[in-house]
């Protein structure tokens, strides 16, 4: 019943040197393998496609084979054969089995290259900073850092997107351990929590976005959303209090305050806060619906039709009923 809403745009990036992630050649090796596109399975065969041979490599490398698996690498990519998104995924993996055979120079080249063709994926950078934090690149290491922290949370959104919740929450999860003084992803992995069903972790992650900037309604807004949802209704109202305290011109807030009021049976004051909300957004048919149905409820027929045909005229489809 309620509105869910949370910021998809990423604001701060504040990467500490003391925040660490471990991203294993396994961890991405195993992404390599997911994203490459209709791959064959692999088999060490002279009519072997050139996805196939990566795969293979992909194979060889998980046993410690490095230089085999190199030779792999390299035979796809000088196929001509592969998409530019699987040639990017081709040197992202030869990269760390330069890496894993001591050579970095050429883990370096591979990593420009795969990056080119492949730039907004945050296992590139984040294995990139590795070595050049190694080398004492400090500036450069916190510029990949960064992209990193970016690129795991814009992927960690399109999981979101795409209903793949316990992605979404592992790829902010990594973007945090970067940026752990980012209130928008706090509001982001909290919403994937929620989506995800577990609310308590999505509390405790609103929370946490509270914490670092109290001022900011959309976290409260967030905070409520999951309270309402776990039936917490009078922590629920006081979120939105003060979600609307800070904003007094936030719609949303009120459409969600009154639902809580309606699940506490305070049809009056649910009442109250749909026409306030119809007020700010006088298009909401949604607003206008549920009005409908608590006067409906409440005995004012003529008040109930009334927005019900409002309802209609905004949104011809909307069903009328619970």
């Amino acid at each position: 019943m309620e509105r869910i809403l949370c910021i998809l745009n990423v604001r701060a990036w504040n990467h500490s040197a003391a925040s660490t992630l471990v991203l294993t050649g396994a961890f991405v090796l195993a992404l390599v393998a997911t994203c490459l596109v209709a791959a064959s399975p692999a088999r060490a065969q002279e009519n072997n496609t050139a996805k196939d041979d990566i795969l293979v490599g992909l194979e060889t490398a998980r046993r410690g084979a490095h230089e085999a698996a190199i030779r792999y690498y390299t035979k796809a990519i000088d196929s001509g054969e592969l998409s530019p998104h699987d040639t990017g995924m081709a040197y992202k993996a030869r990269a760390l089995s330069y890496h894993d055979t001591g050579n970095e120079d050429k883990a370096l080249s591979d990593f420009a290259q795969a990056s080119k063709l492949l730039p907004g994926d945050p296992d590139i950078y984040y294995n990139r900073a590795q070595i050049l934090q190694a080398r004492g690149d400090k500036a450069a290491a916190d510029k990949d850092m960064a992209l990193a922290a970016q690129g795991f949370a814009q992927r960690g959104n399109a999981y979101i997107d795409a209903d793949q919740y316990d992605a979404a929450i592992a790829d902010l999860s990594k973007a945090l351990l970067l940026a752990p003084q980012s209130q928008d992803l706090y509001i982001l992995r909290g919403l994937a929590y929620k989506l995800q069903g577990s609310l308590q972790k999505a509390t405790d992650d609103y929370s946490r976005a509270i914490e670092l900037n109290p001022q900011d309604p959309l976290a409260y807004m967030n905070r409520g959303n999951a309270l309402l949802k776990s039936k917490q209704y009078g922590m629920a109202l006081m979120d939105y209090d003060k979600a609307i305290e800070l904003n007094p011109q936030y719609g949303d807030a009120y459409f969600n305050r009154a639902a809580a009021y309606e699940m506490i049976q305070e049809y009056q004051k649910a009442v109250e806060d749909y026409t306030k909300a119809i007020k700010l957004n006088p298009k909401d048919a949604m607003a206008y619906k549920r009005r409908g149905m608590l006067r409906q409820d409440m005995g004012q027929d003529s008040r109930a039709k009334r927005d019900f045909a409002a309802a209609r005229k905004i949104d011809p489809n909307i069903p009328l009923e619970n």
